[in-house]
């Protein structure tokens, strides 16, 4: 009776030290706000989410953050003599990077080009949109979509052109894309880094004007 008695104590106790302790949900919840900020980030630069552009201070925050969480999970502060339980910890540990890695992939992949070259271009008989034939000024890399803005005090869109994910990959790639235009539109720019230049201009004679490149 008391083998049965005691065997019933350990496994209670057994299942007592298999709960996460303060540290491990500590570090488990700020890993999830580091990951949550990273995919964010990610959307925001990919052109998935209005609201501007993903910043390095961001990025460098979430993954901050996502490291605290990961050193704060395995070395919690759980009390004297206590040490993480290492029940799914591998597991947890291994998800975690894993969704670390393909936010990352987000930021490095997909995000916006600057280096945009114009091939040809149309405007539809009532100046209401602009046809770009473009691709990339360089040797690798192709577009997938643009985003349009409008900036009604100068008369001004705003233009934004985005990769395809991947290393130098094709899948999805676009070569055409249309501009719709507001009748007051004047001068139509595109993204370079955090800035824009002029890339076509109306002339006094209501023609849309190419600049160089």
């Amino acid at each position: 009776m008391d083998n049965y008695t005691n065997n019933i104590q350990n496994e209670k106790q057994d299942k007592k030290d298999e709960k996460p302790l303060p540290g491990e949900k500590l570090g488990l919840g700020t890993m999830n706000v580091g990951v949550l900020l990273m995919m964010l980030n990610a959307m925001r630069y990919a052109g998935f989410i209005k609201g501007g552009n993903a910043s390095g201070f961001g990025i460098a925050a979430s993954i901050i953050i996502i490291i605290y969480g990961i050193v704060r999970y395995l070395n919690g502060d759980n009390g004297p003599g206590k040490k993480p339980t290492p029940k799914n910890r591998k597991v947890i540990f291994v998800v975690m990077i894993v969704i670390l890695t393909a936010a990352m992939g987000f930021l490095c992949l997909g995000g916006r080009r600057d280096d945009v070259m114009i091939e040809d271009f149309s405007v539809s008989a009532d100046g209401s949109e602009m046809t770009l034939k473009a691709g990339i000024a360089g040797s690798a890399g192709y577009l997938r979509k643009v985003k349009v803005r409008y900036d009604d005090e100068y008369k001004t869109v705003l233009v934004d052109f985005y990769s395809t994910f991947g290393i130098n990959n094709p899948v999805g790639a676009e070569d055409t894309f249309v501009i719709p235009l507001k009748p007051d539109s004047e001068n139509i720019l595109f993204n370079r880094g955090d800035n824009y230049y002029a890339a076509f201009a109306k002339g006094e004679d209501g023609q849309w004007y190419k600049f160089a490149r």
